[in-house]
């Protein structure tokens, strides 16, 4: 195929004319800059990029410059034309899983050319899986998993950086595929049901099918991860494209559903077992209710947490495909609602009838909810030999050499860039200690290779207040920003510096707490998790003088000025995706996190200290000494939440208990409804039994759980009303209590290898069954550590009892001379003669079983109680570090489950 073949069709041509037509007027504003882009292409390339226009967020058309988005079209084509992998595809997979440049909310950048050139060499030969594979390889030699905060680094930042979250690795992952050519998209459970937290991977199509793998966690085969366990328990398994060319609506219904441009579709199936659950809304006089807003939700992390959105047909129903686990399911519109939670795995379909909201206001008594999580059931997944498991060992342990060898390069280069600023500050007479107690070194270190940006930014001259710009910044930023970027926001805040303080020191703060609110809240870039961009130039150029002053004047007038100006349409935006301030006054649209933001960079730039609240991410200007909340001109008093909790506890928030505001926010339908949203009191501690949070007067939804080792949960919930500011709200947290047979599980595990004291191979099984004993308590041991001393010392404490009881003791751990020398662990075997010191890989095998268990992997010891009556390894029980009392519980389980 030459390089003057149409590669696209008239029928793509056709569907990006119609959604270029119905976007005409919103893309008004920016179509000259991109037909002038347009007409230096060639016709295919003019039309993806037409396309993208068509599709993409609007916050991504009017933030990505027509230039980036050719690129991405080019360098689809030439893998159209050049890798036959690509060149086989139907076009609806060219277009939305290889072409398209969005995957995440990662920001969009050049990034396809850099990663086809790292890996075109190594594809030369190879079939399309081993193709994946070897990406893989490649993906874990240059990064690995990190947590850290919800912004989404881009690919280059991670490349640049050497780790990133799950999200941030899939993309890194769906990015390394789509730039060789093989489709690949990114799945994502947006929240687990049998444990806290969610989780994201990979999938690519090879000869037509879709095959999963984790990403920068290679292996020797497809559909194998760490997930294969979890994700058989998921209530939905999701991807989504940001269009609609070429699905099927009315043959795919319960597994496709739209949010606006965007469609989600629905996996589940392909991992876990699912239901269609049906869905009938009806309004007050029992009519069918069309164009209704339905959330389906599962307990996660403390709270509720929605897992799919749909919109009712005109008939009044909806449907979709979804694990079997307990469900709240919840209609609304802009003047009723009805909900209900059901167990899938026995209600099938659902009816609703619509009430005003508030016209069954719940009782003030907390309700218990038992709510279970879908069963064991692991996702298809492929075996491997015993020679690609020690292939894989050995390629993977390469793979971490290289990542860490590359990184300890970096660190030298990095710390001889911190030297540099140092001198020349040194030099200069100025300090280099940071506001918020962090190094000049530290800071460094988190650049990895953007260490250059941040040494430009610090050195184009020398002056304190670029130390106290950077001092604002996250974690994160480090490994992305632009020196560019912050030189836009430090020029001009340096110019409103004087004026800012005077006036700050006129509301009677002082010098230090005037200077501090500066640094703070306006000359810091960072307002919450969005992209960093040079706003202040643009936002300038786009107020004319009378707006500057009216909005200096009364900065409460600028929340007004943006919600008169700036509208949200879910159908062509995306809700989590926030665009840069420039972008949303320009298109005059935002979704609510950009319009928040607008405003802190509106008053930021005018020289107004702003901010979100730290607890509901409302917008708020500083004046009178205080902050004021922009969406409340008359200062509505804040009112005191007085919550307590059960003597001797300290619940953790978004993970034993949560709390939800009742809020009006946008529908995917576009109709505002209410909706509960979670408060950000992560880090909030209750002391002396009390915690009092500062709220504003409404409705809220108060949430406690108790996690059991099944999965499923103990909920308890209450609805509550906060009418009156002036006087405090009492609320008592209630916790259930498990009973000791809801700790039971019955979860069968895969035999693993083990030495024994001899150094001769043996298995878990063999180990466990030594004795004749029918339960074993296998525990993976870090000899020394704490939490590893607290429970053997507990295992010699209870050393007659474990005997009585028949309970074999496997301790397992990595290095049988270490293990030897550690005395707490030589008194444990002398008072258990019949426990077996083994060696374990835990490398191979000791997250796979933490995981397994559904406990925390990060985490050691793991003790996993095991039962060998079957033949077979059956966890019963599992703990991952050290907590109180492990042994006895243990041995209360064993009689119950030898009952």
């Amino acid at each position: 195929m030459t390089a003057s073949e149409p590669l696209l069709s008239t029928t793509l041509a056709r569907y990006t004319d119609e959604h270029l037509a119905a976007r005409a007027s919103e893309l008004a504003p920016v179509m000259p800059h991109i037909e002038a882009e347009l007409a230096a292409l060639e016709a295919d390339e003019a039309l993806l990029v037409r396309f993208f226009c068509a599709t993409l967020p609007l916050s991504d058309v009017f933030d990505t410059e027509p230039a980036l988005l050719a690129s991405f079209a080019r360098h689809a084509l030439m893998l159209r034309r050049e890798m036959p992998w690509c060149a086989a595809l139907d076009e609806p997979t060219f277009v939305h899983f290889v072409a398209y440049p969005r995957i995440n909310t990662e920001p969009v950048t050049d990034c396809r050319p850099v990663f086809w050139r790292e890996l075109v060499e190594r594809m030369r030969g190879k079939s399309a899986a081993e193709a994946v594979i070897e990406t893989n390889y490649w993906c874990a030699e240059h990064a690995t998993y990190q947590a850290s905060d919800g912004r989404t680094l881009g690919p280059l930042g991670v490349l640049a950086s050497g780790d990133g979250r799950c999200g941030e690795e899939s993309t890194f992952l769906v990015t390394a595929l789509r730039s060789i050519g093989i489709p690949a998209r990114q799945l994502y459970v947006p929240w687990w049901a049998h444990c806290d937290d969610n989780h994201a991977w990979v999938e690519a199509q090879v000869d037509g099918s879709w095959h999963y793998l984790g990403a920068c966690e290679p292996e020797e085969a497809l559909d194998r991860g760490w997930f294969t366990a979890a994700s058989g328990r998921a209530m939905a398994v999701q991807t989504r494209t940001y269009a609609d060319f070429g699905f099927n609506f009315e043959r795919d219904r319960a597994r496709l559903t739209r949010e606006g441009d965007m469609v989600i579709v629905n996996v589940t199936s392909s991992y876990a077992p699912v239901i269609t659950l049906t869905v009938e809304v009806a309004d007050a006089t029992g009519a069918p209710a069309a164009g209704v807003d339905v959330d389906l939700s599962i307990m996660n992390a403390g709270g509720w947490r929605d897992i799919a959105r749909l919109v009712t047909d005109e008939d009044g129903h909806a449907a979709i495909e979804v694990g079997a686990g307990s469900l709240r399911v919840y209609a609304r519109t802009a003047t009723g609602e009805a909900d209900t939670i059901i167990d899938t795995a026995s209600v099938h379909e659902v009816h609703l009838q619509l009430a005003a909201y508030d016209a069954a206001f719940p009782a003030t008594a907390w309700r218990a909810l038992d709510l279970d999580a879908p069963a064991d059931h692991p996702a298809p997944s492929m075996s491997l030999t015993p020679e690609q498991q020690a292939a894989g060992r050995v390629r993977k342990a390469e793979a971490d050499r290289m990542r860490v060898e590359r990184l300890q390069g970096l660190a030298a280069a990095v710390h001889e860039a911190a030297e540099r600023v140092a001198t020349r500050y040194a030099e200069a007479g100025c300090s280099v200690e940071l506001p918020d107690g962090r190094t000049l070194a530290g800071i460094f270190s988190l650049s990895f290779a953007n260490a250059p940006e941040l040494e430009a930014f610090l050195t184009e001259d020398i002056a304190r207040d670029r130390l106290e710009l950077v001092s604002t910044l996250s974690d994160k930023d480090f490994r992305d920003l632009c020196a560019a970027v912050l030189e836009d926001h430090l020029q001009h805040a340096r110019a409103l510096r004087d004026a800012v303080e005077r006036s700050l020191l006129a509301q009677d703060l002082d010098a230090a707490e005037a200077s501090d609110l500066f640094r703070r809240y306006v000359l810091s870039p960072r307002t919450d998790i969005e992209q960093l961009t040079p706003y202040r130039t643009g936002l300038l150029d786009l107020l004319d003088e009378d707006q500057r002053r009216s909005f200096a004047e009364d900065p409460a007038s600028i929340w007004t000025f943006i919600r008169e100006n700036v509208t949200f349409d879910p159908a062509r935006q995306l809700m989590h995706l926030a665009a840069s301030p420039v972008g949303a006054l320009v298109s005059h649209q935002g979704n609510p996190s950009t319009q928040r933001g607008l405003f802190v960079a509106i008053a930021r730039t005018l020289g107004i200290p702003a901010r979100l609240n730290p607890v509901d991410r409302a917008p708020e200007f500083f004046a009178e000494g205080a902050f004021r909340r922009a969406e409340a001109v008359d200062t509505t008093p804040r009112a005191h939440l007085v919550l307590t909790c059960p003597e001797g506890m300290s619940p953790i928030y978004e993970q034993d208990w949560g709390l939800a505001a009742a809020v009006c926010a946008v529908a995917p339908s576009g109709a505002t409804c209410r909706e509960y949203q979670m408060l950000d009191l992560w880090g909030s501690a209750f002391a002396d039994g009390k915690l009092v949070v500062d709220v504003t007067p409404g409705r809220y939804r108060l949430t406690t759980a108790v996690r059991l080792p099944n999965g499923n949960q103990l909920a308890s919930e209450l609805d509550f009303d906060i009418a009156d500011a002036a006087a405090e709200r009492m609320v008592a947290l209630e916790f259930r209590e498990p009973k000791a047979v809801d700790m039971l599980c019955d979860i069968p595990l895969d035999d693993f290898p083990l030495e024994d004291a001899a150094g001769e191979p043996t298995t878990a099984h063999t180990a466990a069954t030594a004795h004749g004993a029918s339960f074993a308590l296998v525990a993976l041991l870090e000899p020394a550590e704490e939490p590893t001393e607290h429970l053997l010392n507990e295992l010699r404490q209870h050393a007659d009892r474990v005997a009585e009881a028949g309970l074999a003791l496997v301790c397992a751990v990595s290095d049988a001379d270490i293990a030897r020398r550690d005395p707490t662990l030589s008194h444990t075997l002398e008072a258990l003669p019949a426990a077996q010191l083994m060696t374990c890989d835990f490398d191979a095998y000791a997250e796979r079983l933490a995981r397994r268990m559904f406990v925390n992997p990060e985490k050691l010891p793991l003790a996993i109680l095991v039962d060998v009556r079957t033949g077979r390894l059956i966890g019963r029980y599992a703990s991952a570090g050290y907590n109180v009392g492990t042994v006895d519980f243990v041995l209360k389980l064993v009689r119950l489950a030898a009952a």
